[in-house]
């Protein structure tokens, strides 16, 4: 028995292996009071683990005692579609978009969350367009597949959320459904499947954001917590020539500074860390506040202060932002991705690149 066990556990370390390739992806961009489903035929509705009905529409009510259908409330609704065909949602019943594999319904916050249960690489379909687009080089496209595939796969083993492994925004990765899908793009994922980003025999938490401005960052400078050993800084220096933030400005009169911080902008001093602002005081003569950069931003906006990379002018009755990069700045810079594979790098040298002491290794037969 004891060689049985030691046999076991050998063989399970030789590949990461797994069953159930399904993500659960909460349609938050279609939440709403009321839910409207259809296919290309029948789907059967099914709840408590029994098909109740077949229909090829669908319609639902939020309740506060359930989810309200065809005159009776449920606690939970799942729709499941024929296998091979789409299966398409909407709040408004007029605009539908059209997603890949079946869905569950669950309330939340006194609205009703569509949640797609598709395929890992069927969701990676619809991420990798929408977060970089369709005209990166070949490389760099791998390497945001390869980062994209495995940010899902650690993120649903370690989901912070219940009842779904990931949204469709960006507090998880942008998924649009299959009108986002990129034929082009779809044959690279297929083409490096399986293929994920690991450290120590780990999959990673594969971040990534658009441009680092010249330098990533240390993941505890901009989240806190303990230092994580593939998420350092590196020198990016060069390698985001083609980014259409490169350099960006944000103006904003102090009056209106004023009203976002609680205090008169008369004097404002920064504290940096390997090129990037780590905190920030701001001060008048009746009171001072101290907040890190990524709360600063977050008051200003995110799409006013696209980085943490930045230089401030006193214009008088303003106040002059000037930077570089976008988005939280560690992992893989997309950009830079961008400019490393048209300088001949590999989608696995990017990553390399990106992450500390990694390893692309394949994982077997995927489960979660």
């Amino acid at each position: 028995m004891r060689f049985k066990i030691i046999l076991l556990i050998f063989l399970t370390t030789i590949h990461l292996s797994f069953s159930d390739n399904t993500v659960k992806v909460a349609l938050m961009t279609n939440a709403g009071k009321e839910i409207y489903i259809k296919a290309d035929n029948d789907m059967e509705i099914i709840i408590d683990n029994k098909t109740v009905d077949k229909k090829r529409e669908v319609k639902v009510s939020y309740s506060k005692n359930g989810i309200e259908y065809n005159g009776s409330i449920y606690n939970n609704i799942f729709l499941k579609q024929n296998e091979g065909e789409y299966i398409y949602v909407s709040k408004n019943g007029k605009n539908y978009n059209s997603y890949r594999g079946n869905i569950s319904l669950l309330r939340e916050n006194g609205r009703i969350i569509p949640v797609d249960i598709v395929e890992l690489d069927e969701y990676i379909y619809s991420v990798v367009p929408c977060e970089i687009g369709k005209k990166f080089p070949e490389e760099a496209v791998k390497a945001q597949i390869v980062a994209a595939r495995t940010y899902a796969y650690y993120n649903t083993k370690n989901s912070k959320f219940k009842g779904y492994d990931l949204v469709d925004n960006t507090d998880s990765q942008v998924y649009k459904g299959i009108n986002t899908e990129d034929e082009s793009i779809s044959k690279l994922v297929d083409s490096t499947k399986n293929m994920i980003i690991t450290y120590n025999g780990e999959p990673i938490n594969a971040v990534f954001h658009s441009d680092s401005g010249g330098y990533t960052a240390n993941s505890e400078d901009v989240w806190g917590g303990k230092p994580v050993d593939y998420l350092r800084s590196v020198d990016d220096t060069g390698n985001n020539e083609f980014s259409p933030r490169k350099n960006w400005s944000y103006m904003i009169t102090k009056e209106k500074f004023k009203t976002i911080f609680g205090v008169f902008p008369k004097e404002i001093s920064m504290e940096k860390k390997n090129n990037r602002i780590e905190k920030i005081s701001i001060s008048d003569e009746n009171k001072k506040i101290e907040m890190t950069s990524n709360e600063f931003r977050k008051k200003l906006g995110y799409t006013n202060l696209f980085s943490t990379i930045f230089e401030f002018q006193d214009l008088g009755d303003s106040l002059m932002f000037n930077g570089n990069g976008a988005g939280h700045g560690v992992g893989l810079s997309q950009w830079g991705a961008y400019g490393l594979a048209v300088k001949k790098m590999k989608y696995e040298e990017i990553l390399k690149y990106y992450y500390t002491g990694i390893k692309i290794e394949e994982l077997k037969n995927v489960r979660f």
